[in-house]
């Protein structure tokens, strides 16, 4: 009998989320969102991904948005990683823009900006469980 290991972290923090298409790369699109919202997106290495059919966490490439001032902590994230995509079902979505669900919901105001971009193709929300395996470290 072969026992499976489950990785849980109480720590776990769930996250709002949008979906991005966009044929722009990710760096050309954070300096899109910092020009059109006033944000200031870093690159950093701090979000890991739970998946639990390969029971293995991955920490994924990302950038963070973080303002001391009003506490606001945003994430973009790319879909597609390196041999696994973060929202599975969903594999149209070129980005996720994350926002941690302890917070104010900002996503209806950001999501109606980011649809008028010229290089958004779509933007939509996404349905919270389909977010579950993403945790902030």
């Amino acid at each position: 009998m072969v026992k499976k290991l489950k990785l849980e972290d109480e720590n776990s923090v769930d996250f709002r989320g949008l979906g991005i298409v966009s044929p722009e790369k990710d760096y050309r699109l954070c300096y899109l969102l910092n020009n059109e919202l006033g944000f200031e997106f870093d690159k950093s290495v701090n979000l890991a991904f739970y998946d639990p059919g390969k029971n293995k966490r991955n920490a994924v490439s990302c950038y963070i948005h973080n303002d001391p001032d009003s506490g606001l902590v945003l994430f973009l994230v790319k879909n597609k990683q390196e041999g696994f995509y973060m929202v599975p079902d969903m594999k149209e979505i070129d980005y996720l823009f994350l926002e941690p669900i302890n917070q104010v919901n900002n996503l209806d105001n950001i999501k109606n900006i980011i649809s008028k971009l010229n290089t958004i193709q779509s933007c939509f929300a996404i349905p919270g469980q389909k977010l579950k395996h993403i945790d902030a470290e």
